[in-house]
């Protein structure tokens, strides 16, 4: 009988393992890659600071860059006249009231989110910024109790406890110890209350663009509804939110600049990742 169970056991984590290891693999490559992309873009909106660019004209930075995400309508377009040429029955992909009217809220959510997170890169210090991002899960697990009814259990409370006690240790004894005071001090002059509340602000819109992706594209979540999405949503910013534009720069808040052409190259990438 216990020879029995055994091998149950035994084999139920050999199908575990099969079926988690490429996932963890493929999750981890993601953090790796996503951590490399965001230290490299703090640089990079350093050297826009520095070309007081990226200080003087944040909205205009995430808005072009979200309107860049229209480009994936051209997968079903594509699609629809590899159909019309090869005389095969594919119709257009269909997007529903629906759709357009959640891709209008979470265009808004993730674009407030990046301007936030734009505005306040230059008064906080990237290094606690990194810190409060990769934290950003007990912010989604909190907003998903409410909107996804997520189950609460003692691991998950365990791990958000573990995540947050490593966030503060990181800032304690990594930013802020004594033998760093002289660079601290420096980063200190460019710190300000408002600038961490901006960050948090950034992280609580994007948590929540996140959760309602889950709750409102349950039944859609395949490669095809998922990248028509995204090109939805980059149509709906540059559709509704463009009227921005003029008024900031007519009320003198941010004036129409197009960016150094020397970072073209770096603001696509950023884009796309």
């Amino acid at each position: 009988m216990n020879s029995v169970q055994t091998e149950k056991n035994g084999n139920s984590w050999t199908s575990l393992l099969s079926t988690y290891t490429p996932k963890f693999f493929i999750v981890l490559l993601y953090l790796v890659s996503t951590e490399f992309l965001m230290l490299w873009t703090q640089k990079f909106t350093k050297e826009w600071k520095d070309l007081d660019y990226g200080q003087e004209h944040p909205f205009f930075i995430v808005y072009t860059q979200q309107i860049t995400y229209t480009l994936f309508l051209m997968l079903p377009l594509c699609k629809y006249c590899y159909g019309l040429v090869r005389k095969l029955p594919i119709p257009f992909y269909e997007i529903t009231r629906e759709d357009v009217f959640h891709a209008v809220i979470l265009s808004g959510l993730f674009l407030g989110s990046a301007e936030f997170c734009v505005l306040g890169l230059s008064q906080t210090i990237n290094a606690v910024d990194n810190v409060l991002f990769q934290n950003s899960s007990a912010v989604t697990f909190l907003l998903s109790i409410f909107l996804l009814n997520e189950e609460v259990n003692r691991y998950k409370i365990i791990s958000i406890l573990f995540s947050i006690a490593g966030a503060v240790l990181i800032i304690v004894y990594g930013v802020m110890r004594p033998e760093k005071s002289e660079e601290n001090a420096k980063a200190k002059q460019e710190e300000t209350l408002i600038g961490y509340v901006f960050i948090l602000v950034s992280i609580v819109f994007y948590c929540l663009g996140c959760v309602l992706i889950g709750k409102w594209r349950a039944a859609k979540n395949n490669l095809e509804d998922t990248v028509v999405f995204l090109g939805l949503i980059g149509l709906v910013t540059s559709l509704l939110f463009w009227i921005i534009l003029p008024m900031l720069h007519y009320s003198g808040a941010e004036t129409f600049q197009l960016p150094p052409s020397t970072l073209n190259v770096r603001f696509f990438v950023n884009t796309f990742f």
